[in-house]
């Protein structure tokens, strides 16, 4: 079973480095000339606004184009959605929208938004009709926090409606299971207006609002809140899903000062009809110096988070160490360990935890990890006076160069691993009469280079 997980782990240790860094997307006055549909896009666009604009790029989130592609309206044809910026206005940016009508595209809606420069873009079935809704996000230079927009269809026209409520990271899905999908948008700590006697408290802490589409007043409504953690500075990743098998919510990962990362989840209890947060307060919980973010590790249709062994390493900085990927039982308040592996950041590999070095399904183990100059010590893990202390070595992993190589003895029993330029991995079976010992089979499966 455990092989099964291991293409979708290591897919998932590669993608904090992209999915959490932040950088710049230029705008393109005339990107390269497409071909094809592209083309017939571009060229309505040239028709009905002129050559003189400047394609905007969304920073955030899913998609990435100036020009999208995605079937709104449940046709099996995708509609295309254009946002730019006309450069003699000099600020704002429009959004276009386009159907394609007996084969063309023709424009079937065109918006201008103040904001110049798009944060995120989403669509969801924000009212139950079969229609994929389209989210834009617009950033805001300020401390005010970034605005959001929905373009809703309604009596054979696209209306565009501006939210009041402002946001740091959003997502949408259907978290009352109502077949409609609502908004959960996550503001950070506006440390600018805790200390105004004229703030809205409850909008200056870290929170997270669920919105829903009211058909009888035709417009949004916040229908539940719950407080998040303040210490984030920056949501990193944020996914809805199945957080277990009978509960839909969204998985947050963030970064928290100091480059650590921590997780909250947010869900809509419908028991109690009330958002609910039940990590909040629970900081050191998924507190890690890791940047691995949750996800569905194992294919089985549910978010996994993980989780750095605070028994071992509390909140210190650690270049190898136990991460496990935990599910969490929203009715039991309880997390069950789904799967482990050791990593080691400085030289990149990771190394699956074996069932016969874990003690029970809550994440405990047998073993200490231990780092120095390039080589892992996996130990047993033993108590002296109160304390976890390392006993009998039971393999090590080093990292040694291929000049090292010819100098190992040969009568050492070395298991050589893999190679990577001038850099050779090394295992050794420390001790092949311990109760924790695995055999050289087992170690060259569990290893892998990331």
């Amino acid at each position: 079973m455990r092989k099964l997980f291991l293409p979708l782990i290591l897919s998932l240790l590669l993608l904090p480095g992209c999915a959490l860094s932040s950088f710049e997307t230029g705008s393109l006055m005339h990107p390269p000339r497409a071909t094809g549909e592209m083309a017939k896009i571009q060229d309505l666009i040239t028709k009905e606004v002129g050559a003189d604009i400047i394609f905007k790029y969304p920073l955030n989130g899913d998609y990435r184009s100036a020009i999208i592609m995605h079937d709104i309206d449940n046709d099996g044809e995708d509609e295309a959605i254009a946002i730019y910026q006309v450069v003699s206005e000099q600020t704002g940016s429009h959004v276009m929208i386009m159907d394609k009508i007996n084969g063309e595209f023709v424009k079937v809606g065109d918006f201008l938004d103040q904001s110049s420069d798009v944060d995120k873009v989403s669509f969801a079935d924000l009212r139950g009709d079969g229609r994929d809704d389209l989210i834009l996000g617009w950033n805001s230079y300020n401390n005010s926090g970034k605005t959001m927009t929905t373009y809703l269809y309604e009596n054979n026209e696209y209306v565009a409606m501006k939210f009041r409520e402002t946001y740091s990271d959003f997502v949408a899905g259907d978290f009352d299971g109502d077949s409609k999908s609502e908004i959960l948008a996550l503001s950070l700590s506006r440390t600018d207006t805790l200390n105004s006697q004229s703030a809205n408290i409850e909008d200056s802490v870290a929170n997270a609002k669920l919105i829903k589409f009211n058909e009888d007043i035709f417009n949004f409504d916040v229908i539940g809140s719950s407080m998040m953690d303040s210490k984030v500075i920056k949501y990193g990743s944020i996914k809805f899903g199945q957080i277990n098998s009978y509960q839909v919510g969204a998985v947050i990962d963030s970064i928290v000062a100091g480059s650590a990362m921590e997780t909250e989840i947010v869900y809509w209890d419908n028991s109690k009809n009330r958002l609910v947060s039940p990590l909040f307060n629970k900081y050191t919980t998924f507190l890690r110096n890791s940047l691995v973010i949750s996800d569905d590790i194992n294919s089985d249709g549910m978010i996994e988070i993980p989780v750095m062994d605070q028994e071992q390493y509390g909140s210190h900085r650690n270049d190898a160490y136990i991460l496990s990927f935990v599910r969490y039982e929203t009715e039991k308040d309880q997390f069950y360990n789904i799967e482990s592996l050791i990593k080691e950041d400085i030289n990149s590999y990771i190394f699956i935890v074996p069932e016969i070095w874990k003690d029970g399904e809550n994440g405990e183990y047998k073993i200490l990890v231990l780092f120095n100059n390039d080589v892992v010590r996996i130990c047993k893990k033993e108590q002296s006076e109160g304390k976890i202390v390392a006993g009998e070595e039971i393999i090590r992993i080093s990292v040694i160069s291929k000049q090292e190589l010819k100098d190992l003895n040969k009568n050492d029993e070395n298991i050589i691993l893999n190679q990577d330029g001038d850099k050779v991995y090394v295992a050794k079976i420390s001790n092949k009469e311990s109760t924790l010992a695995i055999s050289e089979q087992e170690i060259r499966k569990d290893f892998r280079l990331i």
